[in-house]
Parts: structure tokens; sequence; C-alpha cells
């Protein structure tokens, strides 16, 4: 009896294991084959996911925050601009549902959530007056599927061990991609044979600023678990933010590397502290990073390097967005208070310029599209977002990783991309969870 009473829970582990195998490689199959056979696949794979995670819906969303810095490759064959990543965040958000229906794990939504619906509100409404409804329309359902799900997660209730998992995909992730970067990197694997580095795989290839952005959380998360022990370890601390600082470096990507500056130094505001031994950890940290950083950057390629050195982003008028924030800016003041419409920022560029660019900076795409309303919205809903306590390193980690995406913000377009969204979630459920701990 008391063998069989062990081998039960070893037996169920070993099935489900199986079944979450079975699971992944037919979801990465589906990604790979065409044909007749990607429908079946899809099929098989939802109904074994569905049976495994429909107790466990955490672990799907931990598997979807992970195959967030690979987004560009992993798109389904066949299906344009269709990536497994969609499919996992609408599945992990179909069970937080059915799991909160369920089991009534339900928190208030936070302030946050509010701000955001407002500001769709006010995108919604501006179908009305926008200079090409259709593309308004569409834009603003691809953002509302990025909200409701943000919003979804944020009232979860999750508990800290699925915190953990979630926590550990992230940054098992970014490592994972860095990894890759640096490797293609090394093998003269590049972005559209430029100088610079970036997820590739055969004709498919993240944008570089992108790929950068979306290792920030994870850098994050890394360096504020290093400084909240009380000697890092070189494997699971030091070695994991050289690889991640090293892969946003050969991006080429001047609004990641400025994020990544962001984190480091808000985390080392953060973990300051009282006591002197937490002073002293800092400032050696401090100390290390800076000989770390002269003694790698003169080994870089000089091709790399100048593009962050600053007359160079002067005279190259920052690859271009000068022009384009001049040219939004008058756009703007020709139609300063209700906007030309979600989205249209793009369409509002070829009118007056005569040729299709994004704005590269969100806070000035939504005073184009949406007028100051629509900027103030935003701007309250990305304050709402960072306002917490950061007690713990968690907290701190999401904290300064949201924080590196909305100064990275100024120059890149992050309101339609994953990582962004997931830099909200997490600082979000950090805070929510330690809220639910029992006082100490």
């Amino acid at each position: 009896m008391h063998s069989t009473h062990h081998s039960n829970p070893a037996r169920r582990q070993i099935v489900l294991a199986g079944l979450l195998t079975a699971a992944v490689g037919l979801a990465l199959g589906a990604v790979t084959l065409g044909g007749i056979w990607r429908l079946p696949a899809i099929a098989v794979a939802a109904g074994v996911a569905l049976f495994f995670f429909l107790p466990r819906p955490a672990l799907l969303f931990a598997i979807y925050c992970a195959s967030i810095p690979f987004e560009a490759i992993l798109m389904l064959q066949g299906w344009e601009g269709v990536t497994l990543a969609r499919y996992l965040g609408i599945g992990s958000g179909a069970l937080l549902v059915a799991q909160m229906l369920r089991s009534g794990r339900v928190n208030t939504p936070p302030p946050a959530v509010f701000a955001w619906a407002a500001l769709f509100a006010w995108g919604a409404a501006s179908v009305f007056w926008a200079v090409n409804p259709e593309q308004t329309a569409q834009n603003l359902w691809l953002h509302v599927r990025f909200f409701v799900f943000y919003a979804v997660a944020v009232m979860y209730l999750f508990s800290q061990k699925e915190v953990d998992w979630v926590k550990r995909a992230i940054m098992l992730s970014g490592v994972l991609a860095g990894i890759l970067v640096l490797y293609l990197y090394s093998n003269q694997v590049t972005y559209l044979g430029t100088v610079r580095a970036s997820v590739v795989l055969g004709e498919r290839a993240a944008d570089p600023n992108h790929t950068a952005a979306s290792l920030l959380l994870p850098f994050s998360l890394f360096l504020s678990a290093a400084l909240s022990v009380r000697r890092p370890k070189l494997s699971s601390h030091i070695l994991p933010l050289v690889i991640l600082f090293l892969a946003v470096v050969v991006t080429g990507s001047r609004g990641g590397l400025l994020g990544l500056a962001v984190a480091v130094i808000s985390l080392l505001i953060m973990h300051f502290g009282q006591h002197w031994r937490q002073k002293v950890k800092v400032i050696a940290f401090t100390v290390v990073s800076a000989i770390t950083v002269w003694f790698l950057w003169p080994r870089l390629p000089v091709e790399l390097t100048q593009r962050f050195v600053l007359a160079e982003i002067v005279a190259g008028g920052g690859a271009g967005r000068l022009d384009i924030w001049k040219t939004g800016i008058a756009a703007w003041w020709a139609n300063p208070v209700l906007g030309y419409g979600f989205g249209s920022f793009g369409t509002v560029h070829t009118l007056w310029a005569g040729y299709f660019k994004v704005a590269h900076n969100i806070y000035l795409q939504l005073l184009v599209e949406l007028g100051p309303l629509g900027a103030v919205l935003l701007l309250t809903a990305l304050v709402l977002g960072l306002k917490s306590r950061a007690t713990t390193p968690l907290e701190r980690g999401g904290t300064a990783g949201l924080l590196a995406l909305v100064v990275a913000s100024l120059f890149l377009g992050t309101l339609d991309f994953d990582y962004f969204w997931l830099a909200l979630m997490m600082v979000e459920i950090a805070r929510r969870v330690q809220a639910s701990q029992p006082a100490h």
C-alpha cells in the first residue's frame, strides 16, 4: 500500500508531462506544417492543451511569456502575420477567465485598467472623425485585444508558485533569446545583412529594436535578483546579465540601450537601502559594471559602437526620426483637438510628407491620433501602472523593466507588441501577489 500511495502521483506526473510534450510538439508542428496537416495539428494540440492546462492556466500563461522574444520567427506556416504567441495568449487568457469563473480567483481591477479603458473608448470614438475609419477600426481591434488580455491577467489571483513559473519563464526565455542573438551575430547572421543582430530564422527576422526591447524586462528581473541576494552567483545572476547586455548592444538599438541604462539606474536606486552593507554592495556592483563595460566596449566592432555616438546620432537625424517627429508635430498643430483617428499616424505622415512612416514615439503618436486627451490618458495609464511600493525583488524588477520600456517608447512604437503589455502585467501581478501574502 505504501508503494502504491507514492506511485500514483508519480504516474500522474509522467502522464501530464507526456501530454505537455505532445501539445508542445503538435503546436510546433502547426507552425511548420502546411497544407491539410496544419488544421488537424492545431486542433489536436488545442484539445491536448485544454485537457492539460484547464486546471493550471498560469502554466500556459508562462509558456506564452516565454514565447514573446521569439514571436517574429514563430509564425504559423502559410498564415501571414499569425504568430504562435498570439494563440498562446488567446488560449491562456481564455483559461484564466474559465478558472476565475470556476474558482472565484478574481481581483478587483486596478486603477490603470480604467485609464486604459478610457483611452481605448476615446480611440473608438475617433472612428467618427478619422481620416481612414476602416484603418482606425482595424488598429483599434488589435490594441483592444491586448488590453482585454492585460485586464484578465491583472484581475486573476495568481498564487506565489504561479508567479514564480511566470517569472522563471520570462527570465529563461530572455537568456535563450540573448544566446541566440549572440550566436547568430558571431556567425555573421544579422538583420537583413546589416551590422545589427536580431532573432533570425531563415527569412524570418525580428526588428532589432524590438528584439532589444523584449530583453529589457528579463534583464531587469535578473538584475533585481542579483541585487537582492548577499552574494550574486556567476551562473544564475552575473552571466545572464552579461549575455543580455551584450545581446542588446549587438542589436544596435539606441532606444534599447537607453532603456537598459534606465533599468540599471532605477534598480540601483531602489536597492540602495538604508543598511550600510546594502549601500556598499550597490556601490561595488556599480563599479564592477562600469569596469566590465569599459573592458568590453572597445572590443566590439567599430561600425556597431558608432551607432551609439551622440554626434553620429545627431548627424543622422536619429535614423530619420527627427524628420518624422517634425512632420507629426506640424500635422498635430493643424488639428490640435481631436486628432486624426486611432492608428492613423502612418496615413497622416503619408498625407503630409508623401511617404509612410510610423511615429517611433508612442506619446507623439497618440497626440497626433487622439489629440491632447489621448496623450494625457496614455500618460495617466503608464503612471498608474508604475505606481508601486516596489518592496520585493520581483516588484522592483518589474517596475524597472516597465520604466525602461516607458523611456524606450520615446524612440520606439511599443503599444502593439506583446512585450510592452507583459511588462504592464508583471508589475501589477507582482504587486498583487505580494499584497495577498499574510503579514509578518
